[in-house]
């Protein structure tokens, strides 16, 4: 056989093994709810409805438009995040003190760090699922 249609061949062969993979876990994803990486997928109606929850539970973020980590927390959260309960520290920097942001206070606790919203329905106790 040509060195050039074996080649040409292994090619084909792998572009299939990833095909087969992709279409694999988008089936496990639509049927399961959650990606390959266990992270959750929720609809739009899930994401509005854990944040009424966690607005009526008083969560609260702590960030400010100048942290590019508070940057990506807003990413993260999307839409959403214009919903959210939000301290912006720069405005307030009584309130936040020393906090290392973006800062989630749920039930008087502070947890600290860019958080995806299936983390945050599991700490504020506002689960869909």
């Amino acid at each position: 056989m040509d060195k050039r249609l074996k080649v040409l061949l292994i090619v084909v062969i792998l572009l299939l093994v990833c095909l087969a993979f992709y279409l694999i876990s988008y089936a496990i994803t639509r049927s399961t709810g959650y990606t390959i990486t266990g992270k959750a997928i929720y609809s739009k109606q899930e994401r509005v409805l854990i944040v009424k929850c966690m607005n009526t539970e008083g969560v609260e973020l702590y960030c400010s438009t100048s942290s590019s980590n508070c940057l990506r927390q807003k990413e993260e959260l999307g839409d959403e995040f214009n919903q959210i309960n939000y301290v912006e520290c720069a405005e307030n920097p009584e309130e936040c003190g020393d906090l290392n942001l973006p800062a989630w206070k749920i039930d008087n606790r502070f947890y600290f760090g860019i958080q995806d919203l299936g983390k945050l329905s599991e700490m504020s106790g506002c689960k869909v699922r």
